[in-house]
């Protein structure tokens, strides 16, 4: 379940960068939760811009009628709009079973053989609000406890992927570059042209080049220290400058000179809007992520997502930013007896059981790329 979990979050981000299509994506959550179907809905916050929705397994002639006659009218939608702030919603949150009988966007979801929800609102961007949902027949019923904390582990993933796709122009058509955004990510983010060289650089991967320690910039092109990470680096960078006919991207790893923590590199199409970047025939992203910052878990988040008790959540915490539990307990002020016993009650509501599972689970919410802040 945790190898599936992480591989879905790097899809995901895959997705926002433009290296795998959302519904791959999208896909990839079904078979996570086991639900029908997953939906992203992208609802206009003007009569100017057109309704959008993304989907899974969902046919898109259907997508497109619910896009034309139904959408508007969706309840779920409306509940959505009316309590953005809400950590979920389900259908008996909004609606009765007799209600749902009655209503014509729930007969279109009948003839589709689905009947149920749970999702949430994400982000919001100039053009849109963002919602999402796992999508449920009869017979699975409405959504329980494992479903509703499977959704609330993937939203904050979900709304900081679709607000990067925003930025990097695919999510829609709308959507434009902005090197201010880009200023705002803490990871290192290059704008390439397919010969790799750097067209646009933020202040944190300006930082990297400059160390020299792993990355640099020579010739004005983006290099790496050792020969085989180079030639891993440029056939990334080729297979995203040429998206039409090669896969389009993915990990790698630099070393550094100092015998630090490595760099982990996320190469993608860029698609853009931007009249500079175009001019110049930037193609590629590169996310340069530094391993050796260890970003900690918030406790409030994991409180939050978990059901974890303030004591839980704060031990959580420590573990997450490298604590042994000696010193978290240490840290805490608590004994390392009490903070053993509440550990074994942070894996019972995690659904882990051993400490380095714990930790990977946790810092999944706070390694990823974060250049940001759902339902038919």
């Amino acid at each position: 379940m945790l190898e599936r979990f992480s591989a879905t979050i790097q899809l995901i981000y895959a997705a926002a960068g433009g290296a795998a299509p959302w519904s791959d994506a999208l896909l990839a959550i079904e078979d996570l939760t086991g639900s029908a179907a997953a939906v992203i809905n992208l609802v206009p916050k003007s009569p100017e811009v057109p309704p959008k929705n993304m989907v899974g397994s969902i046919a898109p002639e259907n997508v497109a009628e619910y896009e034309r006659d139904y959408m508007a009218m969706c309840p779920r939608i409306a509940a959505g709009v009316a309590m953005p702030e809400a950590p979920y919603l389900c259908d008996y949150m909004i609606l009765s079973e007799a209600e749902m009988d009655r209503d014509p966007v729930y007969d279109w979801y009948k003839s589709h053989e689905l009947r149920y929800f749970v999702g949430s609102s994400l982000a919001e961007t100039p053009q849109y609000k963002i919602m999402w949902s796992l999508q449920r027949s009869v017979t699975q019923g409405h959504a329980q406890r494992p479903e509703i904390d499977l959704v609330e582990l993937l939203n904050p993933h979900l709304s900081r992927a679709l607000t990067l796709a925003d930025q990097l122009g695919t999510l829609s058509s709308f959507a434009r570059f902005s090197s201010a955004m880009f200023e705002a990510s803490p990871n290192g983010l290059f704008a390439l042209d397919a010969n790799r060289t750097i067209l646009f650089a933020n202040s944190r991967a300006e930082d990297y080049v400059m160390a020299a320690d792993g990355l640099s910039s020579i010739e004005g092109r983006l290099s790496a220290l050792l020969a085989p990470e180079q030639a891993v680096l440029d056939r990334l960078i080729h297979n995203a400058a040429n998206v039409e006919s090669a896969p389009g991207g993915g990990w790698a790893r630099v070393s550094r000179k100092n015998g630090g923590p490595p760099y982990a590199i996320f190469v993608a199409p860029l698609r853009i809007q931007d009249e500079e970047l175009l001019a110049q025939s930037a193609r590629v992203l590169v996310i340069v992520h530094d391993t050796g910052e260890h970003r900690q878990a918030d406790a409030n988040m994991l409180a939050a997502v978990y059901g974890l008790t303030d004591a839980e959540s704060l031990l959580a915490s420590a573990l997450s930013a490298g604590h042994s539990i000696e010193s978290a307990a240490a840290k805490l002020g608590v004994q390392t007896t009490t903070a053993r016993s509440q550990l074994k009650s942070v894996f019972r509501k995690t659904g882990v059981n051993r400490q380095q599972d714990l930790v990977r689970l946790i810092t999944s919410l706070s390694l990823t790329p974060r250049v940001a802040s759902a339902r038919a």
